[in-house]
Parts: structure tokens; C-alpha cells; sequence
């Protein structure tokens, strides 16, 4: 591979370095100097970010032409997936107010290792990757240094989060110590070996003897992997977390890591372990159905808004694995195509939650929106436009991507699994137009507080408009969506 095919992350690195040289020359000035260099480090990390999305865009990038380079690796699902998380990285980082622009850094720490996860055909290398996006959202999530809950909820992420982890490298080990190396491709290989050997072999099961432990492995690694995605049981984590960490957090929390989780267990099952993958399908149909029904019940009873938010995105999460389950490759491209509808869907909810929540406290609970049309309707509309593409009403983006899993379910024969998803989207069509009926329909009373918009920014607006855009654009030219998701599909290399 070219070098120019890592640039994106080279180029990110390096702005972070000069970020953090700066940082450290603010530190060592007077105090006032100091808060405005703090302030600038917002728009200049911003800056950085077009720097990279033109990389990734470029013309020398977006050619249909694969490579690796030592345990990284190039092709047009990484960059497209890069593409997406830089883009909700842009969104995340208009949405800091004046006083958070320190976090920033943390989210472009996050982001260049999960630029890295996806890359990586090495398993220490998407260790490495992983830790170092873990560590600056466990930070970011307890960047509210005067709320409980903030802290709270970064405890708590850090102790699950380091127990998946462990996970990972006991799984890690496994594999290593039956196959005796941790790159993708030699892994592949010898995987595929060991299985026409023991398919020859007359009378002898779908793996040479002591395969039992390399199944294992790969389990252990998927169940870290999953651990990131909030895919049941996986899940208790997510609500608390995003609850208790700062607005901009969690929108960074829900929207960026899971692009890159999501991104790298599509690697994972379909090249190193391709074999093992199918083997372990019927548990990624049950912990599927598990995430839409447990997701759809929880959400009902909810009352606070980033709670709400959790919880949809755990049944989110099971409609993509839906598509994985299916174990063709026209259900490989369904859930990419899901992943990036939500992505886009995220970055206006988010924006609208954050712009109402000038405060940790602000904005979390229905009543703080009750009647929201009347007094801001553009904020309204970026709901109303999010929740029906959510619920999968037609002819709104969402409804297309349900559509996909649902035809890729009944191609790899899940019926069942595609009944309990319309179940599923029946329940959360129910929450979602109760929201929209709690901002156009009822009338505040006296004991109801009311959004504070003061927090609202330049940057929120055009992270809404630019949700609300992609979404009717999609009505207007549904076939874009659905060929980069092809693309992406068919260009996974081991």
C-alpha cells in the first residue's frame, strides 16, 4: 500500500501533537492569554478536521484500489467508514460551547483511534487503537468536574469498559496460542485450512481437534467488540452513561465509537474468522432479537431524554446485527447502509438535545418539551424529521434501511428474527410519535419547566440543517446510499 493510503491518520496525528504543543505553551502564559488560547482551540481542531475529510475525499483515496501496508490495511470500507465518523466528529465539535473546548482534544484522540480500529489487521493493533479511543471517552464522560452523575458515569464506563478489555486479550491469547499469530490475513488462512482438513477428514467435526478453544477466542473478542456496541446484554452501561455525562459528550458517546466497533467486527467475521463467524450466527440472531425487545419495553417506561436516547440506540444497534446475522453478503450491506442513515439521524438529534441543555441538568426530562413547536418550531421540525425517519415511517430515510434488514432477514431465512424486529418497530413507532405529540399537541402547565436555547450555537444550526438535508436528499436520490453501501460491502480485505 501507497503511504498516502494512511495519510488520514498520520495527518490527524500530527495536527494533535501541534494541538498539544500549544496547549502547553497556553499553560505557561498569563491567565488571560491562556483562556484564549483555549478558546481557539475549538475552531483549529475543527480546521483539522476539514484537513482530514479532504484526505479521505481525496481523488487518490476514493479510487476502487485495495492494499496493506505491515498491520494496517486500505480499502474502500475503511475509508467510507472513516468518512462517517470524521463527519460526525465535525458535528461533535461544533457543538462545544465556550469552556468546553478543552474536550476537544479527547474527541480527536477518540477519533484517531478509531480511525485505527477499522485499519488494523492485527489484533495487538486494534488493541492499541481501542485503548486509546477508551481512555478519551472515559475521560469525556466524566468531564463535568462538579456533577456526581458525571462522575459516575466515567467510573462506571471505565470499570466495564476495562473488563471488556480483558476480554479482548483472553480471547486475543486463545487464538494466538492455538493459531500462533494475531495478523488477519495468516489468521484466515490457516482457519481455512484447518477447516478443509477437518471437512476431508472422514467422520471428523467442522474443526481439527481443539478448534473449541479458537471458537472461544473469537467469542471472547466479539463480546468485547459488542461490550462498545451496547448490543444486549451488553447494554446497562449505555443509559447510565449517557445520562450522567455532559450533553456533548454523549452525543460523542452514542454517534463515533460505534462506527468504528461496528466497522471492525465486519472485518472481523467476514475475513480472519470467516469460518468461525458462521458458526456463531444463531447467538448474533438471538442477542439481535434480544436488543429490539429489551430496547422497544425499556424505552417506554422512559421519562428523561438521553435515557430515551440510550435505549433507542440499543434497539438500533439490533436492527444492524440483524442484517450480520443473516450471513449474506446483500445483509453485510443493509446494516452499513442502517449504520449510516442513524449516523446522519444522530448528528440532528443530538444537536437539537444539546442546544436545549445549557446545563447537565437542563433539557432532560419530556416535560422540558412539552409545547416545543409553539415556542421554537425549527427545533421541532429537526425532532419531528429525526423521530419519523427513527421509526421508520415512509417515505423517510429510516424506513429504507429497515426495509434492507428486513429483506436480508428473509434472505438468510430469519423469519422469526424479522418478525420480532416488525414487532419492534411497532412498539418504538408508538414512542416516538408520543414524543412528536408532546411537542406539537400539549400545553405546558404550571409545574413544567421550559428549554433554555441560550446554549444554542451557530455550529448546532448547521449540524441540524446538515442532518435535515442528507435525509430528504435521500428521499430525492435513494440509490446513493445503497451503492457506497455495495461498495463498502465487497471491499473488505482480510
Amino acid at each position: 500500500m501507497s503511504i498516502y493510503g494512511f495519510l488520514p491518520e498520520r495527518f490527524l496525528a500530527l495536527g494533535v501533537s501541534i494541538l498539544l504543543v500549544q496547549g502547553s505553551f497556553a499553560r505557561s502564559l498569563h491567565d488571560q492569554t491562556k483562556s484564549t488560547q483555549q478558546d481557539s482551540i475549538r475552531p483549529l481542531s475543527f480546521g483539522l478536521l476539514i484537513g482530514v475529510l479532504a484526505i479521505v475525499v481525496s481523488p487518490r483515496l476514493s479510487t476502487p484500489v485495495n492494499g496493506s501496508f505491515e498491520a494496517v490495511i486500505y480499502d474502500g470500507r475503511s475509508q467510507t467508514l472513516k468518512l462517517l465518523r470524521v463527519v460526525a466528529s465535525m458535528g461533535c465539535i461544533l457543538a462545544l460551547r465556550k469552556g468546553e473546548n478543552q474536550n476537544a482534544m479527547l474527541r480527536l484522540f477518540a477519533l484517531l483511534g478509531s480511525m485505527v480500529m477499522v485499519t488494523a489487521k492485527d489484533l495487538m493493533v486494534f488493541y492499541l487503537a481501542l485503548e486509546l479511543q477508551s481512555l478519551s471517552l472515559y475521560v469525556l464522560a466524566s468531564s463535568a468536574r462538579g456533577s456526581a452523575y458525571s462522575t459516575e458515569a466515567g467510573l462506571k464506563y471505565f470499570r466495564l469498559g476495562a473488563f471488556a478489555s480483558g476480554l479482548f486479550l483472553l480471547g486475543s491469547s486463545l487464538v494466538y496460542g492455538f493459531l500462533g499469530t494475531t495478523r488477519y490475513d495468516t489468521i484466515g488462512q490457516l482457519v481455512g485450512t484447518y477447516s478443509n482438513e477437518a471437512a476431508t477428514a472422514p467422520g471428523a467435526s467442522l474443526f481439527v481437534p481443539n478448534s473449541t478453544w479458537l471458537l472461544i477466542g473469537f467469542g471472547l473478542i466479539t463480546t468485547a467488540v459488542r461490550f462498545k456496541l451496547a448490543a444486549v446484554p451488553f447494554h446497562r452501561w449505555s443509559p447510565d452513561v449517557l445520562e450522567g455525562a455532559p450533553t456533548t459528550s454523549s452525543r460523542f458517546l452514542a454517534s463515533v465509537p460505534k462506527v468504528a466497533a461496528f466497522g471492525a467486527l465486519v472485518r472481523m467475521a467476514y475475513r480472519p474468522f470467516y469460518t468461525l463467524w458462521f458458526d456463531l450466527l444463531p447467538v448474533i440472531a438471538i442477542r439481535s432479537a434480544l436488543s429490539m425487545i429489551v430496547a422497544a419495553l425499556s424505552a417506554l417506561g422512559q421519562r428523561r431524554m438521553k435515557r430515551f436516547l440510550a435505549y433507542s440506540g440499543i434497539g438500533h444497534m439490533g436492527f444492524r446485527l440483524m442484517g450480520l446475522a443473516s450471513g449474506t453478503l446483500e445483509g453485510r450491506q443493509a446494516s452499513l447502509v442502517y449504520l449510516s442513515i442513524y449516523i446522519v439521524g444522530s448528528i440532528g438529534i443530538w444537536a437539537a438535545v444539546t442546544s436545549s441543555s445549557s446545563s447537565i441538568a437542563s433539557g432532560r426530562y419530556f416535560t422540558d418539551i412539552v409545547g416545543l413547536a409553539r415556542r421554537h418550531a425549527a427545533f421541532a421540525c429537526v425532532f419531528a424529521v429525526a423521530r419519523f425517519s427513527r421509526a421508520g415511517v415512509p417515505p423517510m430515510a429510516g424506513f429504507f434501511a429497515k426495509l434492507s434488514v428486513f429483506f436480508s432477514a428473509r434472505e438468510g431465512a430469519n423469519y422469526i428474527l424479522a418478525v420480532i424486529a416488525v414487532l419492534a418497530s411497532v412498539v418504538g413507532a408508538f414512542y416516538y410519535l408520543r414524543l412528536i405529540k408532546i411537542r406539537y399537541f400539549d400545553r405546558p402547565g404550571s409545574g413544567f419547566s421550559t428549554i433554555n436555547f441560550k446554549g444554542a450555537n451557530t455550529g448546532m444550526a448547521w449540524a441540524r440543517s446538515f442532518s435535515r438535508f442528507v435525509t430528504v436528499f435521500r428521499l430525492i436520490n435513494p440509490a446513493l446510499i445503497v451503492e457506497l453501501a455495495k461498495y463498502i460491502g465487497t471491499s473488505i480485505q482480510g
